[in-house]
């Protein structure tokens, strides 16, 4: 999860600023089908198992650790700052918006619990 939100946290901001410099059309796809794609991942970590210890799960009471949703939230923000008000993506604002208060609800429920990511 951690290694493919970092990704889209790299390139997501390049592909609005191309897009934003440019007007190219491939390059606008490009962008929606990506913002699209990120609009489903809920929650952007998933819950009960660590990529570093092969075979190990974690209890699925303890929640989430929230790498990866920190490096999410930020290919999202980062991408719709640099795009603005752009009708490009006012398809896919709305459910990218919905993600990140649900996102942020889930850590402060962290927070609130006192996990200790």
């Amino acid at each position: 999860d951690y290694h493919q939100a970092n990704i889209a946290a790299g390139e997501l901001p390049l592909l609005a600023a191309a897009w934003v410099l440019s007007g190219d059309a491939e390059i606008g796809k490009r962008l929606v089908a990506q913002l699209g794609e990120m609009r489903r991942w809920s929650p952007m970590q998933r819950m009960g198992w660590t990529a570093f210890e092969p075979g190990a799960t974690l209890p699925v009471i303890d929640g989430n650790s929230w790498l990866a949703t920190g490096m999410g939230v930020r290919a999202i923000a980062d991408a719709l700052e640099i795009l603005g008000d752009d009708p490009l993506v006012a398809e896919v604002r709305p459910g990218l918006v919905e993600l990140l208060r649900k996102e942020i609800d889930l850590v402060a429920g962290d927070w609130t619990a006192k996990r200790p990511w």
